[in-house]
């Protein structure tokens, strides 16, 4: 009966040697908006118990992440998450055996349990209004460029057209203007020689030219077209531009004296 004894003694104290180490948890986390974390509960795992903690939550633009690796095997262990008000899951991957539920402020809680596994919790969360302020300002800019690009296609059209416009005012005005010296001016009344006049229709048939074509459709030296020029140009009769090393001539606008 002794020795029974004895070999039971043996029994349990083999057991409490193999499970005297066992992890076990029962622990609620909070979550607040900055991302501080405070695990509070019952547990042996040492470390687990923290308060305002920065080492479990990081963030990355508008996407938050709490992560949770305890690297030991649990015997068992229930979890309540408590995430912060107005954040919503991405991601969860923790324990099979989770529900999600809501909170006391509304706030969504992730509740899990396990046995004889590792207590590891990874969520990915972002917060309503973030989330609603990036959608705002990302369709803000878009909206904003399209704006731009429709501007500066409406102002391009109305630069061709205005543009256009004026060239066709240009090309009317010149058509005017040489109808005015064809047909408002009486040149044979006014003191030119039969020489001048000669030049006066060739630049009714040209509108303007070189001198030196001048020259060739008179067929008279250059000085006597220089000669014939100057009185003209003297009277305002023509106009004499320079163009580079050429002279271009043609006719001024010059209204008839009905007297």
């Amino acid at each position: 009966m002794l020795k029974q004894i004895i070999y039971l003694f043996l029994f349990f104290n083999s057991l409490f040697f193999v499970f005297g180490d066992d992890h076990y948890a029962d622990i609620q986390i909070y979550v607040d908006e900055i991302g501080k974390t405070t695990i509070s509960g019952i547990t042996q795992y040492e470390g687990l118990i923290v308060t305002n903690s920065d080492l479990y939550t990081s963030k990355a633009g508008s996407v938050w992440t709490f992560e949770l690796n305890t690297n030991e095997v649990f015997s068992d262990f229930i979890f309540e998450l408590n995430l912060p008000k107005g954040a919503q899951t991405n991601y969860i991957k923790t324990t099979p055996t989770f529900r999600i539920t809501h909170g006391d402020n509304n706030n969504i809680k992730i509740i899990g349990t396990g046995e004889n596994r590792e207590l590891n919790i990874l969520v990915q969360y972002t917060f309503e209004d973030e989330s609603l302020d990036f959608s705002f300002f990302g369709y803000f800019f878009s909206y904003l460029i399209l704006g731009l690009v429709i501007l500066f296609i409406i102002l391009f059209v109305v630069y061709k057209k205005i543009k256009k416009s004026k060239i066709v005012t240009e090309m009317v005005d010149e058509v005017k203007y040489i109808e005015e010296l064809v047909v408002g001016v009486d040149y044979s009344k006014l003191n030119l020689n039969d020489r001048q006049l000669q030049i006066i229709e060739i630049l009714k048939k040209y509108g303007e030219i070189s001198q030196k074509d001048l020259m060739q459709e008179l067929n008279i030296p250059k000085a006597s077209v220089s000669r014939n020029l100057q009185s003209m140009l003297s009277k305002n009769i023509i106009l004499i531009k320079k163009n580079g090393i050429t002279n271009i001539v043609s006719l001024l606008k010059y209204m008839k004296n009905d007297n």
